[in-house]
């Protein structure tokens, strides 16, 4: 019979204990709810922040899924390539509606287009107004602090004023990252009526360029050189 190291048992009961855990966890969930699972989390093998994300993950995932109603959020695309007290340039948003956990439709649209229903009413705060020579504040810079509540507070209360439909349950606010992250798991995409493959690599470098330039060859109207986020 073949004998194994000490180092193989080792790490063999860990990997066994992981597994147990993650199982237990899911009974815990399906079958006694949230506040039993959050307390499930407390005994996996994890750190101490990696236990907080996944409690902060089951906690969303309550919110989403709990009594079955549509959920409306208005989503912050910010290009952190462009910086900005809550993460980057806001040059798109989206209306993301989600029902039963499932996306029901989303769509976007570009900001300036839409900061200019925005009456010029708001005088932004000093140092927006002397740095970036901005004169009235809407909702593209909407993210002047530090502070995301305050930002989303901020950026719900521009989207009524340049009269918004949608009755919002929440806002998120996402950088250029998570396009990233999402394609070094996927990989290479193409999209339909666009030139160009789209990898992790690339896809800000080139959205960047279809947004500013590309737009133009194509002779796509300006008011709609940022449709490509829609696909």
């Amino acid at each position: 019979m073949k004998k194994y190291s000490v180092k193989f048992w080792i790490i063999f009961w860990i990997i066994a204990v992981a597994l147990l855990a993650s199982w237990f966890l899911f009974w815990e969930i399906k079958n006694r709810g949230i506040r039993l699972a959050n307390v499930a989390i407390d005994y996996l093998p994890l750190k101490y922040d990696e236990k907080d994300k996944y409690k902060n993950v089951i906690n969303i995932a309550d919110y989403l899924l709990k009594d079955g109603k549509e959920r409306t959020f208005l989503v912050l695309l910010q290009n952190n390539m462009e910086l900005r007290p809550g993460g980057g340039y806001i040059g798109t948003f989206g209306i993301l509606k989600i029902e039963n956990g499932r996306v029901k439709e989303i769509q976007t649209h570009d900001l300036s287009n839409f900061d200019a229903r925005i009456p010029n009413i708001e005088k932004p705060p000093y140092p927006m107004e002397e740095t970036l020579s901005i004169k009235y504040w809407k909702l593209r810079d909407s993210n002047y602090s530090p502070d995301f509540i305050e930002n989303a507070k901020k950026a719900e209360y521009f989207y009524k004023l340049g009269e918004g439909q949608e009755e919002l349950d929440g806002t998120i606010a996402i950088t250029a990252n998570v396009l990233l992250t999402a394609l070094e798991v996927i990989g290479p995409i193409q999209i339909e009526g666009y030139p160009g493959t789209y990898d992790s690599e690339n896809a800000i470098m080139a959205l960047e360029y279809q947004v500013e330039k590309g737009y133009i060859d194509q002779d796509v109207e300006k008011g709609e050189r940022k449709s490509i986020m829609n696909e």
